[in-house]
């Protein structure tokens, strides 16, 4: 009776280590492919370049902060469609309202350009042009975090819907 109740422990024991085990492997995994990820898309330019320029105001979001403004880009949160891909409505930091572009697939070749493009866009600073606020590169298709304007889309303002 003794040997079978210490086998059972030591049997259950043994699965609880396996899959704890397996738990660390796979967040492993998860982390080299959102590093691999984030190199990819210019990662590693932008904050060297985020370092050496103080007054460049540009923030690199990860995936998890953009689920959590979007409510895991709920369909509730979405502001429109395009060609390009889906904005999603968000709110950073509980304060922040943002507008999150997520965008369909994107070549090698626009993988290898986005850094160089982030710090272009980043520092443009007009009354005219949506703001860019940051990025997530940490998935296989990089996010743009823009400023949130509520008065609509330029289309409406173009064409007197508001």
């Amino acid at each position: 009776m003794l040997i079978s109740t210490g086998i059972s422990i030591g049997v259950v024991i043994l699965v609880i280590i396996i899959f704890c085990i397996r738990v660390i492997f796979e967040r492993r995994k998860l982390a080299n492919v959102k590093k691999q990820y984030f190199q990819q898309h210019g990662g590693m330019l932008l904050f060297e370049k985020m370092k050496s320029d103080q007054g460049l105001s540009f923030t690199v979001f990860t995936e998890a902060e953009l689920k959590q403004a979007t409510n895991k880009f709920d369909e509730s949160q979405i502001l429109g469609h395009g060609g390009n891909g889906t904005v999603y409505k968000g709110i950073i930091k509980d304060i922040t309202e943002v507008a999150i572009k997520r965008s369909a697939l994107v070549d090698d070749r626009q993988k290898k350009e986005f850094g160089k493009e982030m710090l272009i866009l980043s520092q443009i600073n007009h009354k005219n042009i949506v703001k860019l606020l940051g990025c997530c590169l940490e998935v296989e298709v990089p996010m743009l975090v823009y400023e949130f304007i509520p008065k609509g889309t330029l289309f409406d303002l173009i064409h007197g819907k508001n």
